[in-house]
């Protein structure tokens, strides 16, 4: 044998069943108790979080990028994080904006 077949007989662990099914033994023994969290302790079915959809998943949005001025977009920043009420994020301040701009210029959306 060689040395490190050596260790891997002589220390036992939560996969020693996967060790031993690779090896050909013909049997694949089950995980002991405490490999899946000790006695009474099953393992739990994933559970989901049931979160809002973000903007990145929600087919009526489109992701836009512009360039606009370092100093500006910092200013903008501050001025967001500074707001007493509850401040819009960046995204819904550009979308305003633009939504505020095509009415100006006589394009209002069929929805608004």
């Amino acid at each position: 044998m060689t040395e490190r077949d050596d260790r891997s007989t002589e220390t036992t662990g939560a996969f020693d069943w996967l060790g031993s099914s690779r090896r050909g033994s013909g049997e694949t023994p089950e995980p002991s108790s405490a490999s899946v969290g000790g006695p009474g302790h099953g393992r739990r079915p994933a559970r989901r979080r049931t979160r809002k959809a973000g903007k990145r998943n929600d087919p009526n949005y489109h992701q836009a990028s512009a360039y606009v001025r370092r100093d500006v977009y910092r200013q903008v920043q501050r001025a967001l994080l500074a707001s007493d009420d509850a401040p819009p994020d960046y995204s819904t301040l550009v979308e305003t904006l633009l939504i505020e701009w095509l009415e100006d210029e006589g394009w209002p959306l069929e929805g608004s």
